[in-house]
């Protein structure tokens, strides 16, 4: 995410080099500074998955393109995350939701994107169709 230029970069690596450490799967990074939705599939070491759910409230900000990026919107929203279990498989289920503005109900949510990561960090575009 751009705008915090030294300190974004010192935290990133630090985060990196934690969860390197840590020697457990980690499937999933959830953020919401960012005025915006997103969906990231960062570098390792981290997780396969990283979203970006911050278009609640507050001015909408311009997006700049990150290594990784899958999918961004600059657009109110939200975002909804469900364990799916089918077939002796797990996956999360993470959907991006935009909204006519801040303030619900304001609308109808339309789903705008939807990705899902297996326990062993496979990532999937799901599609934007529920």
């Amino acid at each position: 995410l751009e705008g915090h230029g030294r300190f974004e970069a010192r935290y990133m690596e630090e985060a990196r080099r934690r969860i390197g450490e840590a020697g457990v799967p980690l499937q999933l990074v959830l953020s919401g500074h960012h005025h915006s939705l997103q969906i990231i599939e960062p570098s390792q070491p981290g997780p396969p998955l990283q979203v970006v759910a911050g278009g609640g409230g507050g001015s909408l900000e311009s997006i700049n393109v990150v290594e990784g990026q899958r999918f961004s919107t600059s657009r109110y929203g939200f975002a909804r995350i469900d364990l799916v279990r089918r077939a002796g498989t797990e996956r999360l289920v993470v959907s991006l939701y935009t909204t006519g503005s801040p303030w619900l109900p304001a609308g109808r949510p339309s789903l705008a994107a939807r990705w899902s990561v297996a326990r062993d960090g496979t990532l999937r575009d799901e599609g934007a169709s529920p």
